[in-house]
């Protein structure tokens, strides 16, 4: 009897945490193959509701259900406590208590991995359709609880990227709103003169007070939240800068954490550098090293009541250098992710870069595990490593219906070729690739075997001619030419995923079915493709452009000129909202 199961649990295990009580009836899809003994770690499973799968592992206390065959593939089960890590960047499920409904069924539907894109959305996914699926969070469980913990800002969990023109446009800095944005932006403009504020010094419960703080005359600092007077005062940021990006410029406020990953150094620091040390050198030189240079900022909205007026300012919360890889990374997947959408919308003759998903080597990698049936993407990678000491195998001649059997055949003592599957005997034999490669991107490396047709698509040549070349010619210099054409060289691989091999390291995990080298014309044109759509799809495709050069050297100047000449707290306007600023003599904003 078929047993219903909890269908769109895996979504909403996905989403939610172990202690709003799920208790999924899910069915085993796949299992390791040859699982003859327990591991120490558990055993690895892909669980499905019917429609979707996750992978997950069984605890260590249970995975001789595996081994003694409780649970096997078809075995339907009640997940009564989980919890959620991560490896690799995957979220993995550890499975620690259920119930066997059912030991043997046939699997029900035809379930596919799920992914962010389908049904309800990871937390770890940006609200762009350009973003979706380039988070990299961390789970950590404590307890029966799940947190999310992102670990940088490229991969913050719930919070969209957004140009300057859009956090104007959408008024994120207005009275009242309190979203959060990352935004990737270059400080075009620090005001070094107020840069900080003093602040109550006071540590409770290891939690500092840093509530402003005012002298009282005598030298001594007093704090109107706890009541006490100090004979010394604390520091921190709160300094005024501008941002800019492609798409138009705001002003924000830096925030104490911020602004020390921007500064390298505490606000006191700098502070005590600047008034007492009056090392201006060293001061000019931290300055310069923050302006000009380009941060992710996450962004969000404060206000101040001024003459009875809520005035919003744009408060930079937490600050981060880009770091190339990362941010080379999450453009990759957000084309990666875009580009089987726009792919109609190219030229026909583009080959492999219109048929799949484009996926990048980690990807591929942590996908293998969840995968319940072979799978075809496309990548784009080095071509790092060739293993020519074994590069093809002899294969059998025989051609039925324009067919070629093309299995392994054997030498036998009169040098005549064999091939049992056919049970026939030749002269001679043919030549095909075999040939084990390494494939690696900026995310990761691979090993993978290539199939005739991808080789002669890499070396130009059949294994027929490249094996004359090597063994019957004996042309040592030819054939090293011809390798060193090819390795580390980038390629379009169209690449099998081959599910069989999970657990078995006896079979490839990736085969490469069809190469293309780069054609930087073709690369060109679907990029440009890709990155139209996404700005067709955040809504900026219709900003105006700025040349950086003019626009930086004309609003410095201009902002330069603003500040010496006013000392008075004036309103800027940006995007409908007004900032309160303060161009004050005092350290503070």
């Amino acid at each position: 009897m078929e047993v219903d199961l909890s269908r769109g649990a895996v979504a909403a295990m996905s989403v939610q945490p172990p202690a709003l009580g799920l208790r999924p009836v899910l069915q085993v899809v796949r299992l390791p193959r040859g699982a003859t003994s327990a591991p120490s770690y558990g055993h690895w499973l892909v669980l499905s509701d019917g429609v979707h799968c996750l992978q997950g592992l069984l605890v260590s206390d249970l995975a001789h259900l595996v081994t003694i065959g409780v649970i096997r593939r078809g075995t339907v089960l009640r997940i009564l406590d989980y919890h959620c890590d991560t490896a690799r960047g995957t979220r993995i499920f550890k499975f620690s208590q259920f119930e066997v409904l059912q030991t043997e069924s046939a699997v029900i539907g035809s379930p596919k991995l799920y992914e962010c894109r389908q049904g309800v959305q990871w937390p770890g996914t940006y609200l762009s359709p350009a973003e979706k699926g380039a988070s990299n969070l961390t789970c950590s469980c404590q307890g029966h609880r799940m947190h999310m913990v992102g670990p940088c800002l490229a991969s913050e969990a719930e919070v969209p990227r957004k140009t300057v023109a859009q956090i104007n446009n959408e008024n994120l800095v207005y009275p009242g709103n309190h979203d959060l944005a990352i935004v990737k932006a270059t400080l075009s403009y620090i005001n070094t003169k107020n840069f900080c504020c003093t602040v109550c010094p006071l540590v409770v419960n290891g939690r500092q007070c840093n509530t402003k703080v005012s002298s009282n005359g005598d030298g001594w600092w007093h704090c109107s939240r706890c009541n006490q007077t100090f004979v010394n005062c604390d520091y921190k940021y709160l300094v005024l800068v501008q941002l800019q990006d492609s798409t138009g410029m705001t002003y924000a406020v830096v925030s104490q954490e911020a602004g020390e990953e921007i500064f390298g150094c505490k606000a006191k620091e700098l502070y005590l550098l600047k008034h007492e040390k009056r090392d201006h050198a060293q001061f000019d030189d931290i300055v310069q090293r923050a302006l000009f240079h380009e941060y992710l900022l996450k962004l969000k909205a404060e206000t101040e009541t001024f003459n009875e007026v809520q005035l919003a300012k744009c408060m930079i919360v937490k600050a981060e250098k880009v770091n190339p890889s990362t941010e080379s990374h999450h453009l990759l997947r957000a084309i990666g992710m875009l580009s089987p959408q726009v792919s109609g919308s190219t030229s026909s003759d583009q080959g492999l870069a219109a048929e799949l998903a484009w996926k990048t080597v980690a990807e591929i990698t942590n996908a293998l595990r969840c995968l319940v049936q072979p799978a075809l993407v496309i990548v784009k990678a080095t071509l790092s490593i060739i293993n020519t000491g074994s590069f093809c195998y002899a294969a059998c001649p025989l051609v039925v219906n324009g067919r070629q059997c093309c299995r392994e055949v054997a030498s036998n003592s009169d040098r005549w070729w064999h091939c049992n599957p056919c049970n026939q005997t030749f002269v001679t034999c043919d030549y095909r690739y075999r040939i084990f490669i390494q494939l690696k991107d900026q995310t990761g490396r691979i090993c993978a075997s290539t199939s005739q047709e991808a080789g002669e698509d890499i070396f130009g040549l059949t294994a027929k001619e490249l094996y004359s070349v090597q063994y019957e010619k004996q042309d040592h210099a030819q054939f090293d030419d011809i390798i060193e054409r090819v390795q580390f060289r980038a390629y379009v691989f169209k690449v099998r995923l081959n599910p069989e091999a999970f657990g078995d390291e006896r079979l490839p995990e990736f085969t490469i079915v069809k190469a293309e080298e780069v054609n930087p014309s073709t690369e060109s044109h679907r990029l440009l493709s890709v990155i139209s759509k996404l700005l067709e799809n955040s809504g900026s495709a219709s900003v105006p452009r700025t040349f950086m050069g003019t626009v930086f050297s004309g609003l410095e100047a201009g902002i330069q000129q603003r500040v010496q000449n006013s000392r008075y707290a004036y309103a800027m306007n940006v995007g409908g909202a007004q900032y309160l600023v303060s161009q004050s003599d005092s350290n503070s904003l």
